[in-house]
């Protein structure tokens, strides 16, 4: 590569030639091109534009993008969101300056009611004092015109918070006991509530347990908290299979697997444990693991 460096303001041509013995030998590809250079003391920017509204990565704000930098409002960092902008339930939120170009929006309540949404609209006042970055005279400076009012749409980010799902069950239980799945330490939903979840359900027989899996996508059934599924739903000795699929606000969803085998008419009683948390954990050399763990024996008649 190779540097110009302009040493006054104007428009110049560039243009590249091949020369020496072996220039037949190669091509230009970049023939010709134009470029204008400003003078700073007299140049005005163009006004910046808001071009996008969308949540960060792991949805805990809404940051709202101009498409090149500005004079932040005369505000250094945190500012009234009223100032600028006018959105649903904004006095529970504040607005910060992440750079010259992304205002931060983070709800200060944790009331999920009070919270923005995907397709909600947020409005850019006309009185914003928002222009394009100076570093010129203060009086050139005054002249620039503020970023335009308008109207944007809250989108989700191009890449979300996938959900991790953290399944807490016993591999066996017996023919006459119900089962019970504990999800509730699950993260990267957020920071609210899951939007969604769904059931499949595999059964080492029938290759489908329909019955099962219905009542699990049914509106009997409740995933937080984690309702009992019946014994009566159950075929002794077989084994079940649990595909679910959970999914945040943001839209982003993720699978997890888990078995589970009923006992038979022969077995009496069998001992169950629990250990609470995720199935795998990464720990320091050193340090003290407190685990906690639930255990019960079950006896069918």
């Amino acid at each position: 590569g190779f540097s110009i460096f302009p040493q006054s303001a104007g428009t110049f041509q560039l243009s590249v030639r091949l020369l020496g013995p072996s220039a037949a030998e190669f091509y230009v590809i970049l023939g010709r091109t134009e470029f204008v250079v400003n003078d700073a003391s007299t140049y005005v920017p163009p006004v910046p534009k808001v071009v996008a509204a969308e949540f960060s990565f792991d949805g805990s704000s809404v940051n709202l993008v101009f498409d090149s930098t500005t004079n932040r409002g005369g505000f250094a960092n945190v500012f009234p969101c009223s100032n600028v902008l006018r959105f649903r339930k904004q006095q529970y939120f504040s607005c910060r300056w992440l750079s010259d170009t992304t205002i931060a929006l983070q709800q200060n309540s944790p009331v999920a009611e009070y919270a923005l949404n995907v397709n909600d609209s947020i409005a850019l006042l006309e009185s914003n004092n928002i222009t394009a970055s100076c570093n010129a005279d203060r009086s050139l400076c005054r002249s620039y015109q503020p970023v335009h009012a308008t109207n944007v749409t809250i989108k989700v980010p191009l890449a979300a918070i996938r959900p991790t799902i953290v399944i807490v069950a016993p591999s066996r239980i017996s023919s006459c006991s119900s089962l019970t799945i504990d999800v509730s330490s699950s993260h990267g939903s957020g920071g609210r509530p899951w939007s969604s979840y769904t059931f499949q359900v595999f059964d080492s027989v029938a290759a489908q347990a329909k019955e099962i899996e219905s009542y699990l996508n049914g509106i009997e059934y409740s995933l937080f908290p984690a309702s009992a599924i019946p014994a009566s739903l159950f075929r002794k000795g077989r084994s079940y299979v649990f595909q679910l699929t959970l999914c945040n606000f943001l839209g982003s969803c993720s699978d997890a697997r888990f078995s589970v085998t009923v006992g038979s008419d022969i077995e009496s009683a069998i001992l169950t444990g629990t250990i609470f948390g995720m199935q795998t954990r990464s720990v320091v050399p050193g340090i003290e693991i407190l685990m906690h763990a639930r255990g019960r024996i079950e006896m069918c008649n």
